[in-house]
């Protein structure tokens, strides 16, 4: 049904079917004296009723159709009764026995009209039924005016109150159904919101199982404490006299020392289950088991970084404009603090935004959580996905990664503090020492199927603290404000952070802009060295593919 204006279902006409025969059509006749049906017709009209009959058809196959059709959209059947009607075999074999078989379903109202006297009731269609007018035919009425007026009257008043019980019947019936309707709509909406409340509480579940499942497996950090350390040197190959790989940390240090200054050596955990390998590490900068810690929060293992100066800083010329960022090498001294083995994961990030369930404009602030991010929401929450769970997290803004290191309770590390955990202290150019070797750090080549690679991979390329990737695989966030002066302020003595300087006109241009190190540039091996300093990457809103970050932490 057509819907009207105040919402409700318009009211469809009331269809009446006029049976009748051939020789009395008068009665249809609207410039005949005794015009019952077209008087009824207009009398009906407000009632939104609706007369069919077939003054102008011609019988044959598609008349037959066609009148059975009207039948069965009919609600009423008006049957002007007279000896010609009884005569019709059309009459007799079509229209009355379908009319008695919708009257029998109750889907039709039969009225007979007795428009002349003849024997209706030896017809079994019609001996049971009441004819109208009662007493006389309706031929006998139509000599006098009053008395036709009123018999007239009478008939429409009987089809009146027919018409108005339908219309009750049919209200009723379109009640019923608007309930059923309503219903199976309520009915829809409960049961898709138990199903995304069943999803929701399943993902819950899963996340908590998973949880509880990394709460009850052994700490990477007591993992490694209670790893042996492998010590393999060439000089002791040369001697004949490999390391025992359960050699006592006493007699490790022995042979530490009798190796002299000049060369490298390995330190590894074979057994480590996190496949963190702690391999290629200069001698004197040994992981001893004591120094990592891991940050509860959010699993995050972090190195001690000790206390002492180191080498920072280093004059160089990039092809593209990245000689304002150049500073003579010069020691400085910084405090000890503890900074992340990797940068934080897809997993990790996903894990902070299921906590912190921040709002949507936050979320945009955050991350892009585009085809070239590994996190996305699902079911309500947010995974990461594709297999990429040990990958850094990328389209983070520098507001996703602070965000995220106040909520692990840690923070981002300073420029100087990325420098110095990156090169040790000995000024190296890359974190594996001073030949540039591109195995040792993954940069990302357009013929790459991905952006980054897992946070464990290119152990060999690990900074003299035993940290991954701090060359290639993505820039990270560092916390320090951009200026292209502040070396030069660090290697005077003045170590006042950039974000504290007043009056400068480039801190005021770059106002905006956060460093970013560790550059994942594929062109240049120089982008990779540890004293390359990024500014193109560090717009504090921006959302880049190829920018994550790592944590830091203070000493207590």
């Amino acid at each position: 049904m057509d819907s009207g204006t105040n919402g409700r279902p318009q009211e469809q006409p009331l269809r009446i079917f006029v049976s009748y025969a051939r020789e009395d059509k008068e009665w249809l006749d609207p410039n005949n004296p005794c015009k019952l049906i077209p008087f009824l017709e207009e009398s009906l009209k407000k009632l939104n009723v609706v007369f069919w009959y077939d003054a102008e058809l011609i019988v044959g196959d598609e008349f037959r159709r066609l009148i059975e059709a009207e039948i069965d959209r009919a609600q009423i059947a008006l049957l002007l009764v007279s000896q010609s009607f009884l005569n019709s075999e059309f009459i007799e074999t079509v229209e009355l026995p379908r009319i008695e078989n919708r009257a029998r379903r109750q889907q039709m109202i039969v009225v007979p009209i007795l428009v002349e006297r003849c024997e209706w009731s030896e017809s079994p269609a019609l001996a049971d039924r009441q004819m109208v007018p009662v007493g006389k035919p309706l031929i006998n009425y139509t000599e006098s005016k009053p008395e036709w007026a009123e018999v007239r009257a009478e008939i429409l008043a009987g089809l009146k109150t027919q018409v108005k019980r339908i219309r009750a019947v049919l209200e009723a019936e379109a009640e019923r159904e608007r309930i059923r309707l309503r219903k199976e709509q309520e009915n829809a909406v409960r049961e898709k919101a138990r199903l995304e409340a069943e999803a929701l509480e399943k993902t819950r579940r899963e996340a908590a199982l998973a949880q509880e499942k990394a709460r009850r497996q052994p700490s990477p950090v007591a993992t490694l404490r209670a790893m042996p350390i492998e010590v393999q040197h060439p000089r002791a190959q040369e001697a004949a006299s490999p390391v025992d790989a359960k050699a006592s940390h006493k007699e490790q240090q022995t042979l530490i020392r009798m190796l002299g200054d000049s060369e490298e050596l390995s330190i590894s955990c074979p057994n480590l289950d996190a496949r963190i390998q702690l391999a290629n590490a200069p001698r004197r900068s040994a992981i001893a088991p004591n120094s990592l810690i891991e940050n509860i929060k959010d699993g995050t293992i972090l190195a001690l970084i000790p206390e002492g100066e180191f080498l920072a800083g280093g004059p160089f010329n990039i092809p593209g404009g990245y000689q304002l960022f150049r500073s003579r090498p010069f020691r400085v001294r910084l405090p000890a603090y503890y900074l992340a083995l990797h940068p934080v994961t897809n997993l990790q990030y996903a894990l902070f935004l299921n906590e912190a369930r921040p709002a949507k404009a936050e979320i945009e602030k955050w991350i892009k959580l585009d085809s070239l991010c590994y996190v996305r929401e699902q079911g309500g929450s947010y995974e990461a996905y594709g297999g990429m769970d040990d990958h850094p997290v990328v389209t983070v803004s520098w507001y996703g990664a602070q965000a995220y290191a106040e909520w692990a309770g840690l923070r981002l590390p300073t420029e100087l503090e990325w420098e110095k955990g990156s090169r040790g202290t000995d000024g190296r150019k890359y974190p594996w020492g001073n030949r540039w070797d591109k195995s040792k750090c993954y940069k990302f080549e357009i013929s790459d199927n991905m952006f980054t690679c897992g946070v464990w991979s290119r152990a060999a390329g690990q900074s003299p603290w035993g940290l991954f990737q701090m060359s290639g695989n993505v820039g990270e966030w560092c916390s320090d404000m951009a200026e292209y002066s502040a070396y030069d302020r660090y290697r005077k003595g003045d170590l006042t952070p950039p974000h504290s300087v007043s009056g400068d006109l480039n801190m005021f241009l770059l106002k905006n802009f956060r460093i970013v190190r560790g550059s994942p540039d594929s062109k240049h091996k120089d982008s990779s060295r540890c004293d390359y300093r990024r500014l193109g990457m560090g717009l504090v809103g921006q959302h880049h593919p190829s920018v994550g970050f790592r944590c830091a932490r203070t000493v207590s």
